[in-house]
């Protein structure tokens, strides 16, 4: 079954209001933006990637994510 935080087959857990810093620990993106995009309330996620040993702050306009998927979603219905 689908859940809000989930993104082409990825579920994201949702954390609770009150953390503002996630230390997302993998080498890639994917997983990380479903995160973000669940977690509109976190104000920093930092991702650090075990292979190059580097960490670094995320950044992602989960906002403008979400307003061009309805901005789609609408012109499939005019469509």
């Amino acid at each position: 079954p689908l859940s809000p935080g989930e993104v082409l087959g990825c579920t994201s857990p949702k954390v609770a209001h009150g953390i503002d810093t996630v230390i997302f620990v993998a080498d890639g993106t994917f997983h990380l933006e479903s995160m973000m995009l669940q977690n509109r309330h976190v104000s920093e996620f930092w991702r650090y990637d075990p292979y190059t040993k580097t960490m670094a702050r995320a950044t992602y306009d989960a906002e403008a994510v979400v307003a061009e998927r309805f901005r789609a979603i609408e012109a499939a219905r005019q469509a």
